[in-house]
C-alpha cells in the first residue's frame, strides 16, 4: 500500500498447492514453459507464509478468496 508516495505495507499471499496445480493444468498456464516456485521453496513462505494462505470457496467457474489481516498502527 502506498500513501502520499511512501510505502506503508507490502505483502504476499499464497494459494494451496493443490489449487496451484489445478490452475497450472488449464489454459493458458499449461502452455507456459519453465519451473514455478512451490510454496515450500519460496523464501517468503518459509518465513511464516502459511499464515497468508487464502481461504478459497468455489464460485461458478472461479474462486472467491478471503483472508483476515491484522494491522498495528504505531
Amino acid at each position: 500500500m502506498h500513501v502520499s508516495g511512501q510505502t506503508i505495507h507490502t505483502g504476499q499471499v499464497f494459494f494451496d498447492e493443490s489449487l496451484n496445480d489445478a490452475v497450472y493444468a488449464t489454459s493458458p498456464y499449461d502452455e507456459k514453459s519453465g519451473n514455478r516456485t512451490l510454496n515450500d521453496q519460496d523464501g517468503i513462505y518459509s518465513q511464516g507464509g502459511s499464515a497468508s494462505l487464502l481461504d478459497l470457496s468455489q464460485t461458478g467457474d472461479g474462486y472467491r478468496a478471503t483472508i483476515t489481516l491484522g494491522v498495528q498502527l504505531d
